[in-house]
């Protein structure tokens, strides 16, 4: 919570000055970066190190989208469309993507008759 807030002061005022697309581009940027060094750690506490880099970095998209949409829509409007969006990732809860995915075949596995 206290890294989402620190990337909403230090976001916002840069996406304003340099756009929306070009801050959203750079988080990403970072994200996958980071994601890279942390394949490539060679040691815990530089993987923790750049997890809080990637965290900062993935928050970026959070932020923006937000801000977007309060760019775009104002008040009650704003309020459905992001209501409207969390309603739509929370589809799959924890409890239902195990029956989904154990009922898939295995790799490999042949599928239909035989």
């Amino acid at each position: 919570m206290v890294g989402i807030a620190l990337v909403q002061v230090i976001i916002g005022p840069l996406s304003d000055t340099f756009g929306r697309r070009r801050a959203l581009l750079t988080g990403l940027a970072v994200y996958v970066a980071e994601g890279a060094v942390c394949a490539l750690a060679p040691h815990p506490a530089v993987l923790i190190g750049m997890r809080l880099v990637q965290g900062l970095a993935g928050a970026a998209g959070i932020v923006i989208a937000r801000i977007v949409v309060r760019d775009l829509y104002d008040g009650f409007a704003a309020a459905r469309l992001l209501f409207r969006r969390l309603r739509r990732t929370r589809l799959f809860r924890r409890w239902q993507a195990p029956p989904i995915v154990g009922a898939l075949p295995p790799r490999g596995a042949r599928c239909g008759p035989r």
